[in-house]
């Protein structure tokens, strides 16, 4: 559809490349080891209280530790959330505020390994819903992630791709947005 496509941004900037391939898919591709690339879309979009829902893969050419994502509550690239996997079947939630990272679950680890998360090549479907600060976070249709944080209200959204030692390429297949609307019985009902 020619007007989703006109809402994500496309073309090559220094080592990054963004483009729709003859099959549909959304391409993001970056070259530069060690880096977040954000792509948002809809860039003039605040979003808040939605559920956002992505199916993408990890190209099995990427280095095995990259990561792709969901990017929410996106202020500008040194402020944002995203729920992110990566190649090795590991799963993450992350605030990046004023320039670092934190991992917004507390645990131990910062990624957390999961049978649940297809590690590279396979697909994967992410789902993070926002409630005001409650994030809930589904990965192949199980919820792995209930957290709160108010770091930021609300934002704009897109595709979080990390690089670990080497390039790589994630192909989104589907990104939706919807409204989340409270239910009568939760408190929100006459």
């Amino acid at each position: 559809n020619d007007a989703f496509r006109e809402d994500w941004s496309q073309g090559a900037d220094n080592e990054i490349l963004r483009e729709f391939t003859s099959a549909g898919f959304y391409r993001v591709s970056s070259d530069e080891a060690n880096t977040a690339t954000v792509s948002i879309y809809n860039a003039r979009g605040v979003y808040d209280n939605v559920t956002i829902r992505m199916r993408a893969h990890l190209e099995t050419d990427s280095s095995p530790a990259s990561a792709y994502g969901i990017i929410f509550n996106y202020v500008d690239e040194d402020n944002y959330n995203t729920l992110t996997v990566d190649g090795l079947g590991r799963y993450s939630i992350w605030t990046r505020e004023n320039g670092e990272w934190r991992e917004l679950r507390g645990a131990d680890e910062t990624w957390t390994t999961d049978d649940v998360v297809a590690p590279i090549g396979g697909q994967n479907d992410l789902s993070i819903s926002i409630r005001g600060e409650t994030l809930i976070g589904s990965i192949n249709n199980r919820q792995l992630v209930n957290v709160q944080d108010s770091t930021f209200a609300d934002g704009g959204i897109g595709i979080y791709l990390g690089t670990d030692a080497g390039a790589a390429t994630v192909l989104i297949d589907s990104f939706r947005v919807d409204a989340s609307v409270p239910s009568m019985t939760g408190g929100g009902g006459a």
